[in-house]
């Protein structure tokens, strides 16, 4: 049975919004939207947004009339008169309506009330930023220039700070939801990591990586820090010459930036080695012509996933009391003297407290009709919550996995003798059999053992090339593989290179799971025999344990791999199928999920590449169409997987676009049609999953300390409709550290019930395949879709390099800026 729980949450309600005046005016955009251009047509419009708002150096938004006109709206105390912007096809020249459009916050609609969240929004941040010379990001993050002391003398910086978003709860409240975070920054300029003798080496690597969008990076231009990205590099910075866009006068790059600079607290002199290499960069998603910047005030930015930052997670792990404390102190240092149109904003300094809805621990189904039934207490033949992980874990190790089907062929690569010594290899097979026989009896063993050159001296894609030639003479080409990789020095990419490349190249006649040599090697000592030779053994009794561990993890994934998972949900979910759907590089991935989950199910196709440099996610209805409609029928009909179910849900990776609806539309009448569908209480939908969420929403519960994380299960309803769900699948009874995040569910259309689609999508987050003894944060829909689409997107081209030269910590990876606050940029020449 369903619970709640008290809370604390990071909303912090805004008192005041019946006291204001949002009045606006209208400015009518007359763009043309042309046949297969909608994408181009929206960003024209998000221009059009951008150049309004810079022009009147205050905040606008896109509205749309009664009639289907589109709109920019402006505060009414502004006021646009033929303004030109080069948009495509057509420019336009932009004026504003004479009339004042009053708007209250009292009984507006959904349309209004986003509009008034956006103004408040856009003078909140530029109040906060004028006051108080922060770093702004674009996604409602803010920064201190100053670094954490613990990373000072650290090769990379953390800046903290913290990031806010209003939000509607309901019709009739709204919240400011503010959290904590943090940013990366090299602790070195560019100019101490590129001088002229390796610029060319390192812009060809640049654009291998990053193509037009360029290195993510920080540029300190006196008092004003912003992103930039990093497109090339030039010549000496004391050779630099550049127009100002204002005057038309010709300055040295160094003389004009003294004189932009002069007075700030920032001194950029010290800095000015006319020496020193010239960065070309553009502002984050903007289509313009590069500018120059010395390299000595640029500095890269990374992400949390990159190489060069993963010793520092440990440091953004914060307990929610710490957490919350954090919070509760920006709120009253920051939003404490805020105003909109005059009136001066009153948000609580008090967090919201209230309690939530939790769902219900679900029971599993193990093989030998074997169940784990949670309890809140113990009861007879039930498991308490709190062992529930290791319970899961401890269930599949007696009894194997549900899937006892049988197996393809399975073959084993490894490093020649040169790398791997026979009698290693042959410890190592032992042992992963072994294991692998436990979970699965049907398990044959490796059919073929097959040792390659390891040589790490050639280029990723030579080695690629000698392995797949391998693999033909020994007649490897179907089935499944386990592909031990060389043991490359720490940081070489042709370690990734082989591995993605492998993956991609034999896709989907053979499939691999990879293992590192490096790390099995660790786990083994050896000693020499006068009988026996060479004997590989564990070197103590914790070696051992480690490597039964890592080989059971490992067994896990090759199974995985082998489409056999361990377990599945007792009862089936509210309801019958979900499918989840994404796009990575030019492959759409769709993961069909049946019932309980015993019957699961994936299939890609290709989709046309776009010419562009954003990542394809949209998909036509044409396209989601030919890829359910034939795997549903079949799996409805002739497979019986699922006779005539109650109901259907897509679940899409990241964004939808409004093909999966009709698209879904289009599959439900063909199936009706077909006769495998007439259920007479049947229902439909398109739920967004975002793994991460521009709103920043934690919630917390009293405890020991005092707030804990909340139970796993705990979830919240936002928006104007409550149509945003934000779902914690990690929590209590899991052991982890730090503070939970939520998952976000956005109910996009359909007649589902959202309640029970939150409900099953927690349900599918206990589906913890890899790791059962620990939490998923994901449903195993999206987590298995992720999975099974990765050896599809990637691309050899980028992996085209010859070995040998150096790179000082150049990475391929960073989050993009969001493009809302460009506006501010634009006004910078």
């Amino acid at each position: 049975m369903n619970s709640t729980q008290p809370t604390t949450q990071n909303l912090f309600p805004w008192l005041n919004p019946s006291a204001i005046d949002f009045s606006y005016r209208r400015i009518p955009v007359d763009l043309p939207c042309l046949a297969g251009r909608q994408e181009d047509y929206h960003r024209q419009l998000q221009k059009v947004v951008r150049h309004v708002s810079s022009h009147i150096k205050g905040p606008a938004a896109l509205l749309r009339g009664a009639n289907g006109q589109t709109y920019v709206a402006i505060p009414a105390d502004r006021s646009v008169a033929g303004l030109l912007v080069k948009t495509r096809p057509k420019p336009l020249q932009l004026s504003s309506l004479d009339t004042v459009e009053k708007l209250q916050f009292t009984g507006c609609s959904e349309q209004e009330r986003a509009l008034i969240l956006q103004f408040v929004e856009f003078e909140v941040r530029h109040q906060i930023k004028s006051k108080w010379q922060l770093v702004e990001d674009g996604a409602g993050r803010f920064f201190f220039k100053n670094p954490l002391k613990a990373t000072e003398q650290l090769s990379v910086w953390m800046l903290p700070g913290f990031s806010f978003r209003l939000v509607a709860d309901g019709p009739d409240l709204v919240h400011f939801c503010l959290d904590i975070t943090y940013r990366y920054l090299d602790s070195k300029r560019l100019n101490q990591r590129i001088n002229p003798t390796n610029a060319a080496y390192i812009k060809r690597r640049l654009l291998k990586g990053w193509g037009k969008r360029g290195l993510p990076c920080l540029y300190q231009m006196g008092d004003r820090w912003f992103p930039i990205r990093v497109v090339g590099f030039g010549g000496k910075v004391g050779d630099e010459k550049i127009t100002d866009p204002a005057t038309g006068k010709v300055w040295s790059l160094i003389d004009y930036l003294k004189a932009k600079t002069q007075g700030d607290k920032f001194k950029v002199a010290p800095y000015l080695s006319p020496d020193d290499v010239v960065v070309y960069f553009v502002y984050p998603n903007k289509e313009m012509e590069p500018l120059s910047a010395p390299a000595g005030l640029v500095r890269q930015l990374f992400k949390t996933g990159d190489a060069q930052v993963k010793s520092l997670h440990n440091k953004t792990i914060v307990e929610s009391t710490e957490r919350f404390n954090y919070i509760g102190h920006n709120i009253k240092r920051f939003f404490a003297n805020l105003s909109f149109n005059k009136v001066a904003l009153q948000v609580s300094e008090k967090p919201l407290e209230e309690k939530l809805p939790v769902l219900e621990m679900k029971a599993l189904k193990f093989n030998f009709s074997r169940y784990l039934t949670p309890a809140i207490t113990p009861e007879s033949g039930n498991t308490p919550l709190y062992e529930y992980g290791k319970r899961r874990r401890s269930l599949l190790e007696s009894v194997g996995i549900l899937d006892q089907t049988r197996f393809d062929a399975q073959y084993l690569i490894v490093p020649d003798t040169m790398t791997m010594a026979s009698a290693l290899r042959d410890v190592f097979q032992k042992q992963l059999e072994k294991q692998l026989k436990a979970l699965a009896p049907a398990f044959p063993g490796f059919t073929k053992v097959i040792p390659y050159r390891a040589d790490t001296s050639i280029p990723a894609t030579d080695l690629v090339d000698k392995v797949s030639a391998l693999l033909e003479k020994y007649g490897a080409q179907q089935g499944y593989a386990l592909l031990v990789l060389p043991d490359w020095n720490k940081g070489d990419e042709r370690a990734a290179a082989f591995h993605d490349i492998m993956m991609k190249r034999h896709y989907p006649n053979l499939k691999f799971q990879c293992a590192n040599f490096g790390a099995i090697d660790d786990y083994f000592s050896y000693k020499l025999d006068e009988v026996e030779g060479l004997i590989y053994h564990h070197p103590d009794d914790k070696q051992a344990r480690l490597f039964k561990s890592y080989a059971f993890y490992l067994g896990l994934e090759y199974l995985k791999l082998n489409r056999k998972f361990p377990y599945a949900l007792k009862d089936p979910l509210h309801y019958d199928v979900y499918i989840g759907i994404d796009v990575h590089d030019r492959y759409a991935g769709f993961l069909f999920f049946y019932r309980n989950g015993e019957r699961i199910v994936f299939d890609y196709l290709d989709v046309p590449k776009k010419p562009t440099q954003q990542r394809a996610e949209k998909l036509s209805a044409e396209q989601i169409f030919k890829g359910l409609y034939p795997n549903l029928k079949k799996h409805l009909g002739e497979r019986g997987y699922c006779l005539n179910p109650n109901g259907i849900v897509l679940l899409r990776d990241g964004r939808s676009h409004g093909g999966e609806g009709v698209a879904l539309q289009q599959v439900i009448a063909q199936l009706q049609a077909d006769g495998l569908l007439n259920h007479p209480d049947f229902n439909w939908g398109i739920v967004d999953v975002h793994k991460t969420s521009q709103l920043p929403f934690r919630s917390a519960t009293p405890g020991r300390r005092p707030l804990e994380r909340p139970t796993a299960g705990t979830y919240r309803l936002l928006g104007h409709q409550h149509r945003d769900a934000f779902l914690f699948p990690t929590g209590e009874p899991f052991q982890t550290r730090g503070s939970s995040k939520p998952l976000q569910l956005s109910f996009i259309e359909g007649t589902l019930d959202f309640d029970k689609v939150i409900e099953d999508v927690f349900a599918q987050s206990l589906l913890a395949f890899s790791a059962p003894d620990r939490p998923s944060a994901l449903p195993i829909v999206i987590k298995l879709l992720d999975a099974f689409l990765a050896p599809l997107a990637v691309s050899e081209s980028l992996w085209q390099e010859e070995p040998g030269e150096e790179e000082d910590d150049i990475d391929d990876n960073v989050q993009a800026w969001d493009e809302s606050f460009m506006h501010q940029l634009e006004q910078m020449p």
